[in-house]
């Protein structure tokens, strides 16, 4: 008996045989591409199939986030923030995420250097460790006066940097010079040593912005790279958040229009090197008509004494009105906090103008 088929039917059957074909040639494929890894010298801790967590520190930027790092079958397979670390609590940033490539990136430096042109050249070839620490010896002991010796580092961790002043300090050299542009564009050495000349303590300062109710912030991008983004990012999480019925209230001086001074409640726009100017200014005021603390202004009245609160508004670009509007909304806060850095640390009078903040 023969059975008809119709072209529907024929349609049908032809796809799902399609289907299957494709299916099962990927099927063949993926276990063609299947492959084992084996180790010289296994970790000892670790078991195929399983993932092991290390504790570390993001050396990303200079903030120093805390991480953990998970390894699989012997290899760093992705980088996670700590949640027990105090300072990220967990969050981490695209670049600390990213920090895998410094191990797998196809243009990563992977071998000692030598230089084969003239300074500037930028002419360089490879070189086999061995080979480089050969001639590294070589050249220290051809060195009759052990204080021409230099040693040229970036962004490195406190530890390295025992190791080294030490290892320098045995052959009689002087002590490593570390340079950082990050760094130097945050202003964080400016920042240490007004703190050190301020309150005695020459430490990076900590500004907490998560607790307190108005934010008057000099030139700190503290929302985009400046010393701590995930920090500060937190903080202002924090900070919006609020309590009942009170949030917090944020303005950002600066020339441009950062993410910070976008992020604001007000963005105060000035002319570029006058974030100390307005910063006395605003204290000028608060002083004259005897808002926040009187034991303060007994202390700081002979700061401000000089201080001509019109000169500033022409020079900053600030009505005068808009100073005394700002002084007293700062004042009359029951918590407040001013943050110097960033445009005004870059300064060559950062110094002064940080202190002027403070």
């Amino acid at each position: 008996m023969s059975q008809t088929i119709t072209r529907r039917q024929f349609l049908k059957v032809s796809a799902v045989a399609s289907a299957a074909t494709v299916i099962s040639g990927c099927t063949v494929n993926l276990q063609q591409a299947e492959y084992l890894e084996t180790y010289v010298h296994p970790p000892e801790e670790g078991l195929p199939g399983q993932d092991l967590w290390y504790a570390s520190t993001c050396r990303q930027c200079p903030a120093g986030c805390g991480i953990i790092v998970r390894v699989s079958e012997g290899r760093a397979r992705k980088i996670e923030g700590n949640p027990l670390h105090p300072l990220n609590q967990g969050k981490l940033c695209a670049r600390g995420q990213a920090g895998l490539q410094v191990l797998y990136n196809p243009d990563r430096v992977r071998n000692a250097l030598q230089q084969t042109g003239g300074r500037g050249s930028k002419q360089f070839e490879p070189l086999y460790w061995d080979d480089a620490l050969q001639l590294l010896t070589e050249r220290l002991q051809s060195i009759s006066d052990p204080a021409g010796i230099a040693f040229l580092g970036g962004l490195m961790s406190d530890h390295l940097y025992s190791l080294v002043s030490q290892f320098l300090a045995a052959l009689g050299a002087p002590a490593p010079v570390l340079y950082d542009l990050h760094t130097e564009l945050e202003g964080r050495q400016t920042l240490i040593q007004a703190s050190d000349a301020l309150f005695g303590v020459p430490v990076l300062p900590v500004f907490d912005i998560a607790t307190t109710d108005v934010v008057f912030s000099f030139g700190a991008n503290f929302l985009e790279t400046w010393l701590s983004p995930v920090n500060y990012n937190r903080a202002f999480g924090r900070l919006r958040e609020g309590q009942v019925g009170k949030r917090g209230y944020i303005v950002q001086f600066e020339p441009r229009l950062s993410s910070t001074a976008a992020s604001a409640d007000e963005w105060v726009p000035i002319r570029p090197g006058t974030e100390g100017l307005v910063a006395l200014a605003l204290g000028k005021i608060i002083v004259e008509e005897g808002l926040g603390h009187e034991l303060s202004h007994r202390e700081h009245a002979v700061m401000y004494k000089n201080v001509n609160v019109g000169e500033i508004a022409e020079a900053t670009g600030i009505p005068a009105e808009e100073l005394e509007r700002l002084a007293r909304s700062f004042a009359n806060a029951d918590h407040q906090v001013a943050i110097p850095g960033g445009t005004l640390a870059g300064h060559g009078d950062g110094g002064a103008a940080i202190a002027a903040v403070h």
